[in-house]
């Protein structure tokens, strides 16, 4: 059965003696070490980073999600690097037995020379733009929330970034379903979901269905076409991002997540429910493959994230 996870307060890691909230077991350094401590909360063991180029631009903690690290910026509260892999685990451990849904996404994501893990940070420009932040296959900010009750977007937000990263996992294993190029079965599904509607990537900044103040300013035109799916980012479209973000606003809306967000996204995105996912026509391939009904699911083998990530995960331990 399912436990909330341990909400705990930032430890004090300059002195002896630290203080969780909740239960957890710490492993005390000596005095005047000024690592960080190793801590176990719930099935999770945070560890200090304490050498190497994450160390050296800023990452000071990580949490290991069957391989995968959660990296923690130095400014950023524990109580996020603990929701964040709560959250990464749920989406690798949708039953939450222990074990990963699907072996290839983890071996996947593991597998590049290019990228390694997800991060959290603070706020925008922690780490700054270029290779490294580009090295993660998520990045979630903080954004200076205080708290994870408190107002702001980190919930959201770790949900978005991270299931964009399983997204990168299930394209390098399976890319016949999966992959963002023309002909795949999620395209095929994209495709089917603008129906009518251009790509504002192909036509930015002269389009018929977005109004584009420039070249990478543009916003939907409601009722200028009939597709369910309009996304009016001009930098992502087909062969890049658009696969990504058609798979996660289908996956969530699918699994409730975008109930509360419907007047948010309905420029970009029309059947935000569960229930529109499931009658809207213009959306059932989507439909059929986010929900794990696909002829390719029995024939590849892949297995997607079958529950809605809550911020709790009740394993005693990873393997």
């Amino acid at each position: 059965m399912k436990t909330p996870y341990l909400k705990l307060l930032k430890p004090l890691y300059l002195m002896v003696s630290l203080v969780i909230v909740g239960c957890g077991e710490v492993q005390q350094e000596g005095v005047g070490d000024t690592t960080v401590p190793k801590v176990e909360v719930g099935p999770f063991k945070v560890e200090g980073v304490t050498s190497g180029i994450h160390f050296e631009r800023g990452m000071d903690k990580k949490i290991a999600i069957f391989g995968i690290n959660v990296y923690n910026y130095q400014d950023a509260e524990l109580w996020a690097l603990v929701h964040a892999a709560t959250i990464l685990a749920e989406y690798l451990d949708s039953n939450e037995d222990g074990t990963i849904d699907d072996p290839a996404v983890v071996a996947a994501l593991m597998s590049s020379d290019r990228k390694e893990g997800v991060a959290v940070l603070n706020k925008r420009g922690d780490v700054g733009s270029g290779d490294y932040k580009d090295s993660f296959w998520g990045i979630t900010r903080v954004g200076g929330q205080a708290c994870l009750d408190c107002e702001g977007r980190f919930r959201q937000q770790t949900i978005e970034e991270f299931h964009h990263a399983i997204y990168h996992g299930l394209e390098m294993a399976y890319p016949s379903a999966f992959g963002s190029v023309a002909g795949t079965e999620l395209m095929l599904a994209v495709e089917q979901a603008y129906g009518d509607c251009d790509y504002c990537s192909d036509c930015a900044p002269d389009c018929l269905h977005y109004d584009c103040q420039g070249p990478d300013d543009c916003k939907f035109v409601p009722g200028s076409c009939s597709g369910a799916s309009h996304y009016a980012t001009p930098g992502c479209g087909p062969g890049g991002c658009l696969a990504a973000e058609n798979f996660y606003l289908a996956w969530t809306s699918l699994y409730g997540l975008q109930v509360d967000y419907c007047d948010n996204i309905v420029s970009e995105w029309e059947p935000c429910t569960p229930e529109a996912m499931m009658s809207d026509p213009r959306v059932e391939l989507l439909y059929t493959l986010v929900s794990g009904q696909a002829d390719s699911a029995v024939q590849l083998g892949y297995v997607l994230p079958s529950a809605a990530p809550d911020g709790s995960y009740g394993q005693g331990s990873l393997r």
